[in-house]
């Protein structure tokens, strides 16, 4: 009864190891003493208790390096994080532009008419990713303005300037 305890608290320890090289090593050393001592205690007769012992022993020492092999958790597979810049290079290839029309001139105080440049905006695709730390994040569009609006001290010329004689 001892051995059989003592068997299966080895057991339940090299299953709960976190590292595989332990966790394959006491499976094996499980397997290899219950396969002897299986073969030597239900041996026939006692000129062949060595050779079962032996044939066992390898028996169950294989079979306890299959199991722990089946039962161990696969390896995360490490990818290089991409830059940002490769990123943003994903990302630029299905943007698409958005200008903003014209600020109404009649709005606008007479320092302001024709100085106020034009903004325009950028949609960018996200794609469905997981972050690093776990965190789904979904697919959504994001916005960002590549032009800012700016304040020019000469005003700008407009199409009815452009006209005019």
């Amino acid at each position: 009864m001892k051995k059989l305890t003592l068997s299966s608290l080895i057991l339940v320890s090299a299953c709960a190891t976190q590292n595989e090289r332990e966790r394959l090593i006491l499976a094996t050393s499980v397997g290899a003493a219950a396969g002897a001592s299986g073969g030597a205690m239900l041996s026939p007769n006692p000129e062949s208790r060595g050779m079962n012992a032996i044939v066992f022993g390898l028996t169950g020492a294989l079979s306890g390096a299959i199991y722990a092999h089946l039962t161990s958790r696969p390896k995360p597979v490490r990818t290089k994080a991409k830059q940002l810049k490769e990123r943003e290079e994903e990302m630029r290839k299905a943007n698409i532009l958005f200008q903003i029309p014209a600020i109404n001139a009649a709005s606008l105080p007479a320092f302001l008419k024709g100085r106020v440049s034009q903004i325009v905006i950028e949609e960018i695709p996200m794609q469905e990713r997981v972050g690093e730390d776990g965190t789904l994040h979904e697919a959504h569009k994001a916005y960002r303005i590549k032009n800012p609006p700016e304040l020019l001290p000469t005003p700008l010329k407009t199409q009815s300037d452009e006209a005019k004689p």
